[in-house]
């Protein structure tokens, strides 16, 4: 026999007990998948702090050698660790804008040292969260940092000049350097804030995904619970309403002299009454087999 097609009534009530389940599997999903990129995001950016904090450092001590020994070969460490810096700073500006060109942000970033990889996330981080809270404090910060090195920047210049002339003696760079080392310090302290910034973030979008899925879950549970307790409410009803038509239709036959039978051509299966199997000379129960008894 070919399989019985499925009702659309039977398909509609399939749908109406597992919706809830599909649609908390989803949104576990859904939120699952943002966290984890904006979480992906969070660690990216505290990885880039790093970088350009050594980038930073580097800069700075390549520029106090070449104070100290005149040596080209220092400037142009130099300007190389500076670029990085320059790179992060190019890709901030270039996201603050209304309509970023996001060739420009990547070009930034990969001159900042950064991961390929993670450039994308940290860009749909930065234009997604910006008024956010840890975002918009990172930035603040970075901002100010940058600020800080354009100065470390200007004294590079100075410096560099002061040498060329000829006029660079320990003396008359002092001053440059007793700044340089100040505003050393100071990208320092606001790179250890740009960092703890992203990690109290990351660990709260941590923290939040985890409360939101074991509440996702209880109410998974409790949905399973009210659904199942229906059903089983439904099939005691149903259960019961078979056994007592069952028992209606046993009084019938059992009070008639008339023989009854019935072929289900669907189960091939042959039903029998009692008073049928004595009429035709079998005792009771002998026919009640299959329809090639």
């Amino acid at each position: 026999m070919p399989p019985t097609a499925t009702h659309p009534s039977d398909r509609l009530r399939l749908v109406r007990l597992i919706w809830p389940f599909m649609a908390i599997v989803l949104l576990l999903l859904l939120l699952g998948t943002t966290s984890l990129q904006v979480i992906r995001g969070l660690r990216a950016y505290i990885t880039a702090e790093s970088t350009w904090s050594n980038a930073q450092n580097a800069a700075v001590e390549a520029l106090e050698q070449y104070a100290q020994t005149r040596n080209e070969d220092h400037f142009d460490r130099y300007i190389e660790e500076a670029r990085v810096v320059a790179g992060a700073r190019m890709a901030r500006i270039e996201l603050e804008k209304p309509f970023p060109d996001f060739d420009i942000a990547r070009a930034g970033l990969l001159d900042a040292r950064n991961d390929p990889t993670d450039i994308d996330g940290m860009i749909v981080l930065f234009r997604r969260f910006r008024p956010v809270g840890f975002m918009a404090g990172g930035v603040r910060i970075w901002t100010e940092a940058d600020a800080l090195f354009g100065r470390i920047e200007a004294l590079a210049q100075e410096i560099h000049a002061l040498i060329r002339s000829g006029r660079g003696n320990t003396g008359d760079l002092e001053p440059e350097l007793v700044e340089l080392r100040t505003l050393d310090r100071a990208l320092t302290t606001l790179e250890r804030s740009f960092a703890a910034t992203f990690a109290s973030a990351a660990r709260q979008v941590e923290a939040t995904l985890m409360i939101v899925t074991i509440a996702l879950g209880v109410v998974l549970v409790l949905v399973a619970l009210v659904r199942t307790q229906r059903l089983i409410r439904k099939e005691d009803a149903f259960l019961a309403a078979l056994r007592t038509s069952q028992q209606r239709f046993d009084y019938v036959v059992s009070g008639t002299n008339d023989g009854i039978w019935d072929w289900s051509l669907e189960r091939r299966e042959l039903y029998c009454s009692p008073r049928f199997e004595s009429l035709l000379g079998y005792a009771p129960g002998t026919l009640r087999e299959t329809a090639g008894t």
